[in-house]
């Protein structure tokens, strides 16, 4: 068991805010997807969210239930996690409930449960208090398996990994860590996980910009392209990345540009196997430059910025290592 003041280099503050609200917008495009695939039985998994439910997530993951399960895990070592979920509930209930009531002040408010039967003000229902107690399991995981990464020292230049014996300045602690890189699967699910940001946004700004803003920003996505986002950003990181820059050293220009081709190139297969099953969730066929309706140019320019922020990416989860809570013990 470790507390968060034993790590050698924690994750910043921004960092967990950051994951926590990318995360809420995966819980909630997969989710309301799910429900439009049992009600509509499409598939091409669209699901929606609004950019605030980002910030919703990041703000209380960070602020609430971080420090809920900080104080139930590192002090009270004895409530078992399916209490700690039960405190998780009243505490999401009530960020839900304050949150709703500020964004409805300026018609912000992206959700309404006044359809449903046991709802308060149309803020919260208890219709999803058993949704919510699934996720504060899942979430109590999560904070664990976040609080066994670190960045790397900044005497370990490199990529290179190496397991070593790591010893903290607090003298009640003993810890004999193998430290191993952020593991791939790790990566290939933030990688798709941020798909889902990306597509929100975009589609959020989009809607803003051609019809009539919303101040709800609401934006959508679908659970294929967590799969197309995540292989595709996994191959772009270990070939583009690692290869290239790291090993080789190719510029950044060369870089981006082969990063361009990848996506289109991604994109196309992937859309063309997509729409064999009418699952494709995209149609660029109204677009002056565009091919089969599955690519097309006037997009370059956002792929290219992505191609930059990629290496930024890849950067920092490369950076990243993962100690074992089994090898973490306290006196």
């Amino acid at each position: 068991m470790v507390q968060w003041a034993e790590l050698k280099f924690p994750l910043p503050l921004w960092s967990r805010a950051y994951f926590y609200g990318a995360h809420g917008v995966l819980n909630e495009v997969v989710f309301t997807a799910l429900l439009n695939l049992v009600t509509t039985g499409g598939l091409r998994l669209y699901g929606t969210t609004s950019l605030w439910m980002f910030i919703s997530y990041g703000l209380c993951g960070t602020f609430v239930t971080e420090k809920i399960f900080a104080e139930l895990y590192t002090r009270r070592r004895h409530i078992p996690v399916l209490l700690r979920a039960c405190c998780y509930v009243p505490a999401v209930y009530a960020w839900e409930l304050l949150l709703g009531l500020l964004l409805r002040t300026f018609d912000a408010c992206p959700w309404d449960y006044s359809d449903y039967r046991y709802h308060f003000l149309g803020l919260v229902t208890l219709e999803y208090l058993p949704l919510w107690y699934m996720l504060g399991l899942y979430q109590d995981h999560l904070f664990r398996y976040l609080l066994c990464i670190q960045k790397k020292g900044p005497g370990e230049a490199g990529t290179k990994n190496t397991d070593k014996s790591i010893e903290t300045n607090n003298a009640a602690a003993k810890v004999v860590a193998g430290e191993e890189p952020l593991p791939p699967w790790i990566r290939f699910c933030f990688y798709g996980m941020h798909g889902f940001l990306d597509e929100v946004v975009f589609t959020m700004l989009y809607d803003c910009v051609t019809k009539a803003p919303d101040a709800r920003l609401m934006g959508y996505s679908s659970i294929w392209s967590f799969l197309i986002y995540g292989s595709c950003r996994i191959m772009v990181e270990r070939l583009g990345y690692v290869y290239l820059y790291l090993q080789c050293g190719v510029p950044t220009r060369y870089r981006v540009a082969l990063y361009l081709i990848i996506a289109y190139t991604w994109e196309f297969v992937a859309g063309l196997i997509l729409r064999q099953f009418g699952a494709c969730s995209w149609d660029y066929s109204h677009y002056r430059f565009n091919v089969m309706g599955l690519i097309t140019l006037e997009y370059a320019p956002g792929w290219l910025i992505l191609g930059l922020y990629q290496d930024v990416m890849a950067s920092y989860l490369l950076s990243l290592r993962v100690r074992k809570e089994k090898h973490i013990s306290i006196e």
